[in-house]
């Protein structure tokens, strides 16, 4: 599987808005754009295409917090999402990796959920638990995070078992094998195309 990109807009009517988180942006493309937003959702199955789509943005024009180079809402819009374009090039993956059910390194997940470290279930409605898998953790592993990671500097790869870095594994079977989620989601979604 690989990714392509379809094309670029560029949508004037978001251009004099301060954008204040994913929400927010999400409605006001369904406002201005409402049938072309309703297509990239339904076209989820056909020729074998599973549209992203996404508004990049420069933090001129933002509220978002400085530190937040992307959001996204896998929960609410499982194709959608929000970066900055003076941010590095791995925030892209990143965003993507969260559309895909992959997750941050266990550190940083642990500060974000107050400690519910394999328990995400808390977080998501019922109906998402099947999409919650032990593994789909990012790792740290010499001195650089995975991809998902929080770290200052980071290897331009999703934590997986089978990668080694100066001989340290950049991820576990059990807990950080996020490229393995990323290879399961593809070919999930490859299984509903055909």
């Amino acid at each position: 599987m690989k990714r392509t990109l379809k094309e670029v807009v560029y949508i004037s009517e978001l251009l004099d808005i301060n954008f204040q988180d994913i929400y927010a942006v999400h409605d006001l493309l369904a406002y201005y754009y409402p049938d072309r937003i309703k297509s990239l959702q339904q076209n989820q199955s056909h020729h074998h295409v599973y549209p992203y789509y996404g508004v990049v943005f420069s933090t001129r024009n933002s509220t978002f917090n400085p530190d937040k180079c992307g959001q996204t809402d896998v929960t609410l819009y499982p194709q959608f999402f929000v970066l900055d374009i003076n941010c590095p090039k791995t925030v892209l993956e990143h965003e993507l990796g969260h559309l895909a059910w992959a997750n941050h390194d266990i550190d940083t997940l642990s500060d974000q959920t107050e400690g519910y470290l394999f328990d995400l279930a808390t977080w998501l409605p019922v109906g998402l638990h099947s999409k919650i898998k032990q593994y789909a953790y990012g790792y740290r592993c010499g001195g650089k995070g995975t991809v998902m990671s929080y770290a200052d500097e980071l290897h331009p790869f999703y934590s997986s078992p089978s990668i080694a870095f100066d001989g340290i594994a950049c991820g576990n079977d059990v807990y950080a094998d996020n490229a393995r989620v990323l290879r399961e989601y593809a070919e999930a979604k490859l299984e509903i195309t055909n």
